[in-house]
């Protein structure tokens, strides 16, 4: 690290400027530098503006009467991948990439994007940048510490560059490298808009990145804020009024790191004949090279300076020596040499092989087709001679590595070969041959399209002016296609000598072959077929998806739904149904909805579906529904009651049922309370009856019930039943699984009918018998399964009826 001129401007806000030595390129990044020219040797320079705490550096600028100037011997290096005229264009994490952190700029204290620079020395070492491709790690004493100890990058967000004034002169910093050696303006600045200070205590400001290989130099001007909103210039000389000039805004380093080292080893062959002009070269390490030979049957034709130099030998030409330098403004390297002789025999060596644009040349003999045949060219072959068999005119290239050649169509066999020619006594090399190929194309790997089977059925199209398409893959060296289809109802519509033909059926096809076979002009290949079964009509659909039964739909929006899969080969379906019923959508598809007016039909009906294609239709398919009928059912609830009480009765809910309609046959005094669907309650007057109900459902209105339930008054007191003297129920409470009915003293009445009934406290009866009555009847009833609770018990003999309440206990 370099610091100049002297600290005594103590009441100057810009102490000093700082050029740091910040690195110099060896041979491995030189060798690695391919986004960018960088030259073994080129060093990385840092410049600073050093301030005291508070001043804030504004800008570097140049006007009239003071140059603002940054200068090179040789060009500065930028690099190519992420360069730009500030560093504002990459990140630390992409400073790792090639050689992107040596690039050239300007900045107002940024070393990228993202970070800050300081110098090296102030850096704490902690998260160094790591070079991904393993270079920029020469530990050079000149330059100090090391990139991989401390990488002069610190955390810190940069104020933006802003170019004011300033057209192309400063393009020479662009991501371009070697473009330019000299910066320069009057009239124009590089700024900080909003002020920038240093990173640490010590204020130093990172102004610019110069990397070059020649002498580098500068004179600066610099306007800087101080702590009280004021403004200081320093100007690089003659300052006018307020202007300050310290001796660190000049710079010029002329020094050197080193000489040279001599050149790598001579790359080029040191055996030639008179007709080549060898090209000789060395590695690129340095400012200039300078090429001599040791004798005048040897001179440069290009080259000279550079690290490659192409010869001439004169006639007189036997041997000489070769030899370069290297030099930069450090001085001038040894000199490496090199040995170049005439060789009295040299026979060229042909090492690749004969190729040719065409592999096979069948498809274009006869043609005006031209093919290309190529030979790499070799060392010390001056011309090259080619041959050709009959059949085969050689069009233009003789004696070139390229000729051009036309097959005619009276090429049979035969070989094209190329032999090297040498001017050292008109040495010929070995000859490489090369016989064309000619193959008859084969026979094609397969046909596809319909076949007329049911999974590609041609039904649909015959007789229409719809057509089939047919196809095979492209076969290797065929230059067309010979297609053949069956005579009788199938004609070739287009495609006659592609890859793919259409085709059109007629009522009149029946089936056959389709056949194709590749042609060249070498001949036709075998044929490949295709069999066209006769056509058939589909198969019956399979089973009919939807409601069987229809109750519940007539005379409704909702509409049914039915459905089959599809069958192969089927364009169409044919649907019908039912008297009744209306195909509203679908009747020609997989899927049908119908609507129901009204069903007509008790019982079942049918649905059928057929599929439909051009070759005919299917056997239908059957598919049955039903009305789905009301039907009217027994009656539940107490038999025998007291006159001015409501007792509850029920039916079993129906299905499809959408009211009940409750009535009392032969009592006026009896009045159906409050139906609820299928229970209703009713209240007894002075006279019994027969209780019945209408259900209405599916659009119809059952029968009334053949057997409607007789209800009978009892004997009551205070609108209860009376327990009849005669009849006995024991044991009661129920101490078993049994309870036993007793009746006795009834005169006249031997040899009657007896219906017992046992109701819940529902009404609902849960236990019936029909027994004979004779004196000491008995009827026992088994109370396993019935749950306990008080239950009424009745026996009706002839006109009269008695009761008994029983309670069962738990079993």
């Amino acid at each position: 690290m370099l610091f100049l001129s002297c600290f005594a401007h103590s009441q100057n806000g810009l102490e000093n400027i700082i050029v740091e030595k910040y690195y110099v390129a060896n041979a491995a990044d030189a060798a690695f530098a391919g986004v960018g020219a960088l030259h073994q040797g080129s060093v990385t320079y840092r410049v600073y503006a050093d301030m005291l705490p508070g001043y804030k550096f504004q800008a570097l600028y140049g006007v009239t009467g003071h140059e603002l100037n940054i200068n090179s011997t040789t060009p500065f290096f930028n690099n190519e991948d992420r360069g730009g005229k500030t560093p504002e264009g990459f990140t630390k994490v992409q400073a790792a990439d090639n050689t992107v952190m040596l690039d050239s700029w300007f900045s107002v204290g940024g070393a990228s994007s993202d970070v800050m620079g300081i110098l090296k020395a102030d850096d704490d070492g902690v998260s160094n940048v790591t070079n991904a491709d393993g270079i920029l790690a020469n530990n050079d004493a000149d330059a100090g510490i090391a990139l991989t100890t401390q990488d002069g990058f610190i955390t810190g967000t940069p104020e933006a560059v802003t170019f004011v004034g300033l057209t192309t002169e400063h393009n020479i910093f662009n991501a371009t490298s070697q473009v330019g050696n000299s910066f320069s303006t009057t009239n124009g600045s590089i700024a900080s808009l909003n002020g920038s200070v240093g990173p640490t205590a010590a204020n130093r400001v990172l102004i610019g990145q110069f990397t070059t290989r020649g002498t580098f130099s500068f004179e600066l001007n610099i306007q800087i804020g101080t702590p009280t909103s004021g403004v200081q210039n320093y100007v690089a000389s003659n300052p006018v009024g307020a202007e300050i000039s310290i001796a660190s805004l000049i710079y010029s380093n002329t020094s050197c790191s080193a000489v040279p080292s001599a050149p790598a080893s001579v790359v080029g062959n040191p055996s030639v004949c008179l007709s080549t002009n060898p090209v000789f070269s060395t590695a690129d390490n340095a400012l200039a090279y300078s090429w001599s030979v040791s004798n005048t049957t040897v001179s440069f034709t290009s080259g000279q300076a550079t690290p490659t130099v192409t010869t001439s030998l004169a006639p007189s030409f036997t041997a000489a020596t070769l030899s370069v330098t290297a030099g930069s403004d450090c001085g001038v390297s040894a000199a490496t040499t090199a040995s170049l002789v005439k060789s009295a025999n040299l026979k060229p060596v042909l090492t690749g092989s004969v190729t040719s644009t065409v592999v096979n040349v069948c498809p274009i003999m006869g043609t005006a087709t031209n093919v290309t045949h190529t030979i790499p060219a070799v060392a010390n072959a001056a011309t090259y001679t080619w041959t050709v068999p009959a059949g085969v005119t050689l069009i233009s290239g003789q004696g070139t590595t390229t000729i051009v050649v036309n097959y005619t169509g009276a090429y049979v066999s035969g070989s094209i070969g190329v032999k090297g020619v040498s001017d050292c006594g008109n040495v010929l090399s070995t000859e490489k041959k090369l016989t064309p190929v000619k193959v008859k194309p084969a026979s094609p790997a397969l046909i596809t399209g319909p076949t007329g089977t049911l999974a590609t059925n041609v039904c649909s199209i015959m007789g229409t002016a719809t057509n089939a398409t047919y196809s095979t893959p492209s076969v290797l060296y065929a230059t067309s296609y010979l297609w053949t289809v069956p005579a009788a109802g199938a004609t070739i519509v287009s495609g006659q000598g592609t890859t793919t033909i259409t085709v059109n059926y007629s009522a009149a096809f029946v089936g056959g072959d389709i056949s194709v076979a590749a042609v060249s002009g070498c001949g036709t290949s075998a044929v490949k077929k295709l069999t066209l079964k006769a056509p058939v009509k589909p198969v019956t659909p399979l089973a009919v998806v939807g409601p069987k039964a229809l109750c519940g739909y007539a005379n409704t929006l909702v509409g049914v739904d039915y459905a089959i899969a599809p069958i192969l080969g089927a364009t169409s379906y044919l649907w019908t149904v039912p008297a009744g019923m209306t195909i509203q959508s679908g009747g020609t598809s997989t899927n049908m909805h119908a609507i129901i007016d009204t069903i007509v039909f008790s019982g079942s009906a049918d649905i059928t579906v057929s599929s439909v294609s051009g070759c005919g239709s299917s056997i239908a398919r059957t598919y049955s529904v039903t009305e789905g009928h009301i039907t009217p059912t027994t009656v539940s609830g107490f038999a025998l009651v007291c006159g001015g009480t409501t007792t509850n009765y029920s039916v079993p809910v129906v299905a499809n049922a959408t009211s009940y309609n409750w009535t009392v046959i032969g009592s006026t005094t009896a009045t159906v309370c409050t139906p609820s669907a299928n229970t209703a309650s009713i209240a007894w007057g002075t006279k019994g009856g027969k209780v019945s109900v209408t259900i209405t459902g599916c659009g119809v209105t059952s029968a009334a019930l053949a057997k409607p339930y007789e209800v009978k008054l009892g004997k009551c007191r205070l609108g209860v039943l009376v327990t009849d003297e005669m009849m006995s129920t024991y044991p009661n409470p129920s101490q078993g699984s049994n309870v036993t009915v007793a009746l006795s003293g009834l005169e006249g009445m031997n040899g009657a009918s007896a219906l017992l009934v046992m109701y819940d406290i529902l009404g609902k009866p849960v236990y019936t018998n029909q027994n004979v009555y004779n004196d000491g009847f008995e009827d026992v009833i088994n109370t396993q399964g019935i749950a306990p609770g008080m239950y009424m018990i009745t026996v009706q003999i002839g006109e009269e009826v008695y009761t008994q309440k029983v309670m069962i206990s738990s079993h």
